[in-house]
This record gives C-alpha cells, sequence and structure tokens, in this order.
C-alpha cells in the first residue's frame, strides 16, 4: 500500500498537475500564454497563472511576441523575454474568404508579417494562422491546423452566425471543440429600451484582452459561442445580450480561447467585423471604433 501511494505521487499511475506563472523580465503576469506538455496544454489567464493537468515529457512556455522557452516542473515563475522579431501570419483564404486587405494592410504596418495563402499547403513554422469564415472545408486542411497547433502555434478561426452563406459551421466546430469552443447558429442582440442593437458596441471593461481600448470593439450581426473548460471568454455582451432563433437571455460570449495542442485556438464569431465591407457611414467595418487595436490584441493574446 505504501509502495502504491509513492508510485502514484511519481505519477506512475496518473498524470501530475503543474501550476505556476508566467510573467515578463519586470514581473509584469503574461496572459494568453501556452504553457504545454507532450499530454496537455494550458492558457494562463489575466495574473499570469496556470494549472497543467498533466505535465508529462517536455514543457514549454509561449506567448506571441515573446520567446519559447522550455521549462522544467520545479519552476513556479517562468519568465518570458520579449522579441523583436516580426510576427508572422499565414492568412488562410483557400475557403471563400471574405475581402480583408484594409486589416491586412494595417497590420502589416503593427510588426505583421502576413502571407495571404490562395491555393496549395499551408506554409510550415508561422506564429499565427488565420482562418476566416470558412466554406467548403476538406479534411487535408483539418489535419494542417491540427498540426500546426500540435506544434505551438496560434489559430484564429473567425465565424459567423448560421445564417451566414457557405460557412462550414460543422468544420468551424471540428477545430473548435477541440479546444473547449463551439460555434452556435445563432445570432447575438442586445436590448437597450427594448430597441434591438444589430450592430454591438461592446465597451473597453467588457474584454479580458489588456487592450488599450478607448471607444470599445464593434461586431456586425455576431454570433454566439458555447464554451467550456479550459476555454475561457475573452469578449461578452453585457447581462441584457440575447440569442435570436435559440432565444438565450443574459451574458453571451462573442470571443473566446482555449488550449489546442501545444498552441491555442481564438475564436471570434464574427467574421464581418475585419472586413473591407463599409457600414452607412462609408467606414470600412475593420476600422470601426477600436477594431483595429482588437484585431492586433487578437493576434498578440
Amino acid at each position: 500500500m505504501g509502495l502504491g501511494l509513492l508510485l502514484s505521487g511519481c505519477g506512475f499511475f496518473g498524470p501530475v498537475p503543474y501550476q505556476g506563472q508566467v510573467v515578463d523580465p519586470s514581473g509584469k503576469p503574461l496572459a494568453g500564454a501556452v504553457v504545454a506538455s507532450e499530454k496537455a496544454a494550458a492558457l494562463t489567464g489575466a495574473d499570469g497563472r496556470f494549472t497543467l493537468s498533466d505535465s508529462a515529457g517536455v514543457l514549454t512556455a509561449r506567448k506571441i511576441r515573446y520567446a519559447a522557452r522550455t521549462v522544467t516542473r520545479s519552476m513556479d515563475r517562468i519568465v518570458l523575454s520579449p522579441t523583436d522579431r516580426p510576427v508572422t501570419v499565414a492568412w488562410d483564404q483557400r475557403w471563400q474568404a471574405p475581402a480583408m486587405d484594409g486589416l491586412i494592410g494595417y497590420l502589416r504596418t503593427q510588426g505583421f508579417e502576413v502571407t495571404p495563402v490562395t491555393a496549395g499547403a499551408l506554409p510550415d513554422d508561422q506564429d499565427v494562422y488565420v482562418l476566416p469564415s470558412p466554406a467548403w472545408f476538406s479534411k487535408a486542411a483539418y489535419e494542417e491546423y491540427l498540426r500546426q497547433a500540435g506544434r505551438g502555434a496560434k489559430i484564429l478561426l473567425l465565424g459567423e452566425w448560421g445564417g451566414y452563406d457557405g460557412i462550414d459551421l460543422a468544420a468551424c466546430n471540428a477545430l473548435g471543440t477541440k479546444a473547449g469552443i463551439t460555434f452556435a447558429a445563432a445570432a447575438v442582440r442586445s436590448y437597450s429600451d427594448r430597441t434591438a442593437e444589430e450592430w454591438l458596441t461592446f465597451h473597453p471593461s467588457s474584454t479580458l484582452l489588456g487592450t488599450d481600448l478607448s471607444k470599445g470593439v464593434r461586431l456586425f450581426t455576431a454570433g454566439a459561442l458555447d464554451l467550456q473548460a479550459p476555454a475561457v471568454s475573452l469578449l461578452a455582451t453585457d447581462a441584457d445580450g440575447v440569442r435570436i432563433q435559440t432565444w438565450s437571455r443574459g451574458i453571451q460570449s462573442v470571443t473566446g480561447a482555449g488550449p489546442l495542442g501545444r498552441g491555442s485556438l481564438v475564436a471570434l464569431a464574427d467574421t464581418s467585423v475585419f472586413t473591407d465591407e463599409t457600414g452607412p457611414d462609408g467606414v470600412p467595418h475593420w476600422k470601426a471604433v477600436d477594431n483595429p487595436t482588437f484585431a492586433v490584441s487578437l493576434l498578440n493574446w
């Protein structure tokens, strides 16, 4: 009995959890960092803390714009150093992607090296892979994304509500559910004084991305997300949110994140928020209020 307890405590009969905190060299907590083993992965919260369910094998810590680091289970504080290397982004346009040239151009001015992918396979060794509103998705593409996440990349998956022409919700969910995220086939509205707001503007305090938002984030005909642990909500409505079709009242998540492979998946239930499409005021959706800052934050988180 004593030997069995000893072996179990050493991990011979079960996974060994690992808890700690990821910070920058000044001691500031880093949210959205990924700590991964050969068996599991975990994202850090706003306080930089994480709980990894299984710490078997080699452990790594990663965050966009920081140098990746191999760590040991004895480290309860992991320090990641910033790097000046541009963030590489593969922008997948193979599956009915809407026009996003304006945003892509803006991101290039913010230190991102964006490579549009219009045919062939995804390029290897990119930091981020953006998949906007896919339609007619293939099994080979699904396996491509899992392989990139398995080596530690971030996947940014832009979805839509179920009425969007051509979007393959099954494909979105095949990837998203592995990170605890499901795209719901329902649009989200916010009711104020009994008037439905089709274009949702989220206040700066409603996001956990830690951005310098001053005007808020505006989504256009947004969808909804269902989240299961370990996924977390990054952007949600106030308590007056409502899901049309399913009619669910209360706080509705529209952006979430969860671990995937040795990397992460960030999901946004609205592709149009970053498109070149213009509103009645003639302003492209991606330029509305703080949407450009929001896009940068999603890629950096």
